[in-house]
């Protein structure tokens, strides 16, 4: 990876998930100052999409992390960064990650989407389309359940027009 470094790019790809986590912060670090916003932010994406769906709590809240950082960027004229289509893997990641046991990580999956939900590039839209889509396992209770509660969640934050 010319962009972020081969020792960040190993960092990332590490077995171990120390590397893995002190990667993502490294990134996090560089994000600000790359010169090609748009370029940086497509690699970063193909980061969040391992990411996201790691095993490792610490891992996955650093990516999350990164990901607030993802949605503070602008492009080069200064707008809102699009994210839509750049983080579509991510963003299914993160609905999955509705349903797991960890407390913290179901909490901060949620607040995530959230961010997704009231960013100008993303979308209240774009994210209960991702919340609906209906889990692998259709007898999943719990998975359904946490989808449910989210879409609570939002509707009450982002009221449907009529």
């Amino acid at each position: 990876s010319v962009l972020l470094g081969d020792n960040v790019a190993r960092q990332v790809l590490s077995k171990h998930w120390q590397h893995r986590s002190e990667g993502l912060e490294e990134i996090q670090k560089q994000l600000p100052s790359q010169s090609n916003v748009t370029k940086a932010a497509r690699v970063v994406a193909t980061v969040l999409k391992k990411t996201i769906a790691d095993k490792n709590p610490t891992v996955l809240l650093a990516a999350l992390q990164l990901l607030r950082g993802v949605l503070e960027l602008k492009d080069e004229q200064g707008r809102t960064l699009e994210v839509k289509g750049l983080l579509d893997t991510s963003l299914l990641g993160l609905v999955l990650k509705l349903a797991e046991t960890n407390t913290r990580v179901r909490d901060e999956s949620a607040r995530a989407l959230m961010a997704l939900a009231g960013h100008q590039g993303a979308g209240c839209s774009w994210v209960a389309q991702a919340v609906l889509k209906p889990p692998k396992q259709a007898q999943n209770f719990k998975a359904i359940q946490s989808r449910l509660e989210f879409l609570r969640e939002l509707a009450g934050e982002y009221t449907p027009s009529p």
